[in-house]
């Protein structure tokens, strides 16, 4: 059900998405699975993130709770970048990094080398919003490095360097931006 519920936020069905969480809610529930809660909490929080910030991020505080008592670290990093993305989107910087840092140090603790790719590029779209340029370079560029350590997809691999390229534009650093946007082949 919560798997159904993911495909219909990928596919913009925010109802049925919706359905399916109640569903899963009330399984969860009735069998004090607190993992299971939470995942859904979290399927609630994406499936209002793109109409209500703050509804979303109370369902991932919520998770984020739900996975503490249940002693889940993966659980916890993975609603910490959650609870910074809606955070990210009211333009909360300072708690989206928070929760952002949390979740890097979290993934690089459990060795998911992915999910910490992914925070360090989070943490630099915080650093580039604020114009401390310098740090969202460094950032995005150890995305890149992650990224590349694991043979990651070239399509996220092209996301980060578009990041890491835009950011060298906006220093003025064309020529590092343009190495950065070029149509290179990927190294992965």
């Amino acid at each position: 059900l919560l798997i159904a519920g993911l495909i219909h936020v990928r596919q913009g069905e925010y109802e049925l998405a919706l359905a399916q969480c109640e569903r899963v809610l009330g399984i969860g529930a009735r069998l004090d699975e607190k993992r299971v809660l939470a995942r859904a909490h979290n399927l609630l929080g994406i499936s209002y993130l793109r109409s209500d910030s703050k509804t979303a991020g109370d369902n991932f505080e919520h998770a984020f709770s739900l996975y503490e008592q249940a002693g889940d670290i993966h659980g916890q990093a993975t609603t910490h970048n959650l609870i910074a993305n809606a955070c990210f989107n009211l333009g909360r910087w300072a708690k989206a990094e928070r929760n952002y840092r949390q979740a890097y140090q979290m993934f690089a603790q459990l060795g998911d080398l992915y999910n910490q790719a992914m925070a360090a590029n989070n943490l630099g779209g915080i650093a580039k919003n604020r114009r401390l340029l310098d740090e969202a370079i460094l950032l995005y560029e150890e995305a890149v490095t992650l990224l590349e350590r694991i043979g990651g997809s070239a399509w996220l691999l092209g996301v980060f360097e578009m990041n890491v390229g835009a950011t060298y534009g906006l220093q003025g650093e064309l020529t590092l931006a343009n190495h950065h946007l070029d149509d290179k082949p990927a190294s992965i």
